[in-house]
């Protein structure tokens, strides 16, 4: 749905073809959107990158957050790259822009472009409709000749992006965009939606850096938040994990080869309404963590590997609990850690096995997580011993249920943590991936599990220990809102959801379609001059033959109160007369005076000292003149040419 649909004239049309669209901020008519800008209700949660090995400049949650006030806090996409980001609520489609991307350009000709696209389930993603007239002239290599890329205007500022701009589509709920996709624009090669090549800045790789290089996406037009288990406020200590080195539950459970008790530790972990259980056993003497347990461990690995024994964990035990890229999703350190058990062994039963609920047991709608790999897991990833499993190359995988309250399955969802079969190599990726949970629906509990062709009857070789972030949920299902059409006629202007327009059209607000046609009050002067050819003027059933001035209000058909002012003069004929055209009768008189003169001549009477008791235009060709006293006056006539002066008697 467009807003304001108008008709352009054949001119227009011809000029489109050698478009100039607006210039960089802070120029004039400018659409820049500054990162200060009030309008920007929230900033993007977290970001999947995919790049080429060769770009190393920036981590993903570099660009997490409002855009730093120099340009070098950003991740670059390299060339063709692309990131796939994700926030703390869904953009909605309402007016104007809904979400504004920032770029780190030194200047307006330094042009590092993008793509945009959104989607709303995760599968389906739609471009925004880009323009792009510049040529392989640098000169037009600037702000003014693109429409829709991402990186047109220098740093400090951002495009912005409305989804009426793409058509509509049942596949896209505007109303609920989870996504945006950031796709490298490769220079000179890809084009534009009218088929045009783009033209940008000849790229480098210039310290690990190129590419579209992004530094925030801000949400405008955002709808109601998710609520987001980040883990970042249950440690304290930096560069270290929950052991349970605390009995939280006085649970044993007797080992079944030589029929002694083995201790179980349990303790739940909460965070903004979730809970996460952990487990841990005293079998070998030592307290072993399995399920759920938080981690901010951030030392690089070649310092973990081999160090001497710490809380009953040696230094390459710790690679289990330290995620591949040494940070949190957002960058902040805290991350939970998962251990998945195949085995059905007496503990589980009493606890939720690597499971995730709500602190009251009710059911919720799980949006997403960011998973990652452990260092462990990384390095058998890349460790050539392990390269094939019986002559084929591994893979380790991550499966997300959902389960009601009756314990049946609501949905899976899985993504491959290491997948050396692909050509991309994903065992080698430190950056933390999105897992879509909303295929799960309504759920009463997430559990997760893992898979690998890295087995053997013991089960699987690798270590199943997986790394989640930034788990979002809602206890409400969000519900695609299907907008309302509202033919509207309003008077001048019209406010709507806090907007105002005062141009009819039609217009997208969230849940409304507002098909609007403004009519203006006026505010206008009727002047009429009457003439012996026209003596009387009717305006609104009255009819006029003085010369007055009158204030009429009206309202127009679509009732917009509007004033009319009419002023009525008479046509000044002011004719050569002679001495014998003129006449005063009766005179002398008792009452009433009638003076025939030509229309438009000045009647001026005078007593006998001298003095002005009227004046008067003769608007037509007999004046009544009444209301004098006893006396005797002298009447002027004023005509164009002639001024005439006549005795009159009142007795």
């Amino acid at each position: 749905m467009k807003k304001g649909i108008f008709i352009l004239s054949a001119v227009l049309t011809a000029f489109s073809a050698v478009a100039q669209f607006d210039g960089d901020g802070g120029t004039p008519n400018s659409k820049a959107i500054a990162k200060d800008d009030v309008s920007i209700t929230s900033w993007a949660k977290g970001i999947e990158l995919s790049r080429d090995t060769v770009v190393t400049y920036g981590k993903v949650y570099d660009a997490i957050g409002k855009p730093s006030d120099d340009n070098l806090r950003v991740v670059s996409l390299g060339n063709k790259g692309t990131a796939l980001v994700t926030f703390d609520r869904p953009i909605v489609n309402d007016f104007g822009n809904d979400f504004v991307v920032f770029e780190n350009a030194f200047d307006s000709t330094f042009m590092e472009l993008a793509f945009v696209e959104v989607s709303s389930d995760g599968k389906n993603f739609f471009r925004f409709p880009s323009e792009s007239s510049a040529t392989e002239e640098k000169a037009t290599q600037t702000t003014s000749h693109y429409k829709n890329l991402a990186g047109k205007y220098s740093y400090k500022y951002g495009v912005g992006f409305d989804l009426d701009d793409i058509e509509d589509n049942e596949l896209l709920d505007k109303n609920n965009i989870r996504f945006v996709r950031l796709v490298d624009v490769e220079g000179g090669v890809d084009k534009d939606s009218k088929g045009n090549v783009i033209y940008e800045y000849d790229e480098k790789v210039y310290l690990g850096s190129s590419g579209f290089d992004l530094a925030g996406i801000g949400i405008i037009n955002g709808g109601q938040p998710y609520k987001i288990a980040d883990f970042n406020d249950l440690l304290t200590k930096e560069n270290t994990y929950d052991i349970l080195s605390e009995q939280t539950s006085d649970v044993s459970v007797a080992d079944e080869d030589d029929d002694e008790d083995i201790l179980y530790y349990y303790k739940n972990f909460y965070s903004n309404g979730l809970v996460f259980s952990g487990i841990g056993d005293m079998s070998w003497g030592s307290i072993n963590p399995i399920s759920w347990l938080p981690s901010n461990i951030t030392t690089n690995v070649d310092s973990l590997i081999n160090k001497a024994s710490e809380n009953g964990h040696n230094g390459y035990d710790k690679t289990f609990y330290t995620a591949a890229s040494l940070s949190g999703a957002d960058g902040e350190n805290t991350y939970m850690v998962g251990y998945y058990s195949e085995w059905n062994d007496t503990p589980y039963t009493y606890i939720e096995h690597v499971s995730v609920f709500t602190d009251d047991s009710t059911d919720y709608f799980p949006q997403g997580v960011y998973v990652n790999q452990s260092l462990n897991s990384y390095r058998w990833a890349n460790d050539d011993a392990n390269a094939t499993n019986n002559g084929e190359k591994g893979w380790f995988k991550l499966i997300a249920t959902g389960f009601n309250a009756d314990g049946d399955t609501t949905g899976t969802s899985e993504i491959y943590l290491i997948d050396n079969r692909e050509s991309s190599y994903i065992g080698n990726r430190t950056d933390w991936r999105y897992l879509d949970l909303t295929p799960l629906g309504k759920v009463n509990k997430v559990h997760f599990s893992m898979a690998s062709n890295w087995a053997s009857g013991w089960g699987m070789n690798i270590a199943s220990y997986v790394l989640t972030d930034n788990f979002s949920y809602t206890n409400d299902e969000i519900k695609k809102v299907i907008p309302v059409v509202e033919e509207v006629t309003a008077c001048d202007s019209y406010t709507m959801k806090g907007h105002t327009f005062t141009e009819s059209g039609i217009y997208s607000l969230y849940d409304t379609i507002l098909n609007l046609t403004i009519t203006t009050s006026y505010y206008d002067t009727i002047e009429v001059e009457l003439s012996p050819e026209n003596p009387t003027y009717e305006f609104d059933g009255v009819t006029y033959s003085e010369p007055q001035e009158v204030v009429i209000e009206k309202q127009t058909e679509a009732g917009c109160d509007s004033v009319i002012v009419l002023k009525i003069s008479v046509k000044n004929i002011l004719d050569d007369i002679s001495d014998n055209q003129i006449s005063i009768y009766p005179n002398p008189a008792t009452t009433n005076v009638f003076v025939a003169s030509t229309i438009g001549s000045v009647i001026e009477i005078a007593d006998i000292s001298g003095k002005n008791v009227l004046t008067a235009t003769a608007t037509k060709e007999i004046t009544e003149i009444n209301n004098l006293n006893k006396g005797v006056y002298f009447v002027t006539i004023t005509t164009k040419t002639n001024r005439i002066t006549k005795k009159l008697i009142i007795k």
